[in-house]
């Protein structure tokens, strides 16, 4: 005799909008901490998920990604992958404003105080873009 235990699955649709200047790289979807699929660009995937409790959902790229973000499960969910617009445009912005003060403090040696505390600022703010703000650059829209 055996006994057979049917889970009911949960149905999880995943897609990732068309970035043009992201479109090289894969995103990596998370769930619970493990990986559960990658998406192209502009690709969506399908998931069945098991778990009745709410699901821990992330997107990585990289050295990138988006906050952790507690998903509860439907019959049928829809969740999209978005650049974060603000946070994205912001940082490509401090990152071509700090290759200025770097090039000058090169090539010209120039040493005045209010050049030196532009580039402290610069520094500070790219260092947070890579360290703390990492997780803003995607958004996970749970639909």
């Amino acid at each position: 005799m055996y006994l057979f235990y049917l889970k009911e699955m949960k149905t999880l649709k995943i897609h990732r909008q068309h970035i043009k200047s992201y479109s090289e790289r894969k995103i990596s979807i998370l769930i619970n901490g493990k990986v559960v699929a990658h998406l192209k660009d502009g690709e969506s995937k399908i998931i069945e998920v098991e778990q009745e409790d709410p699901l821990e959902l992330q997107a990585k790229s990289w050295w990138c990604g988006s906050k952790k973000t507690m998903v509860p499960i439907q019959e049928f969910m829809s969740v999209e992958i978005i650049t974060n617009p603000n946070f994205y445009n912001q940082s490509w912005i401090l990152l071509g404003s700090l290759m200025t003060p770097i090039l000058v403090a090169i090539f010209n040696n120039h040493k005045s105080l209010i050049f030196l505390i532009f580039l402290l600022i610069c520094s500070c703010l790219l260092l947070y873009t890579v360290t703390i703000g990492r997780n803003k650059w995607l958004t996970l829209k749970v639909k």
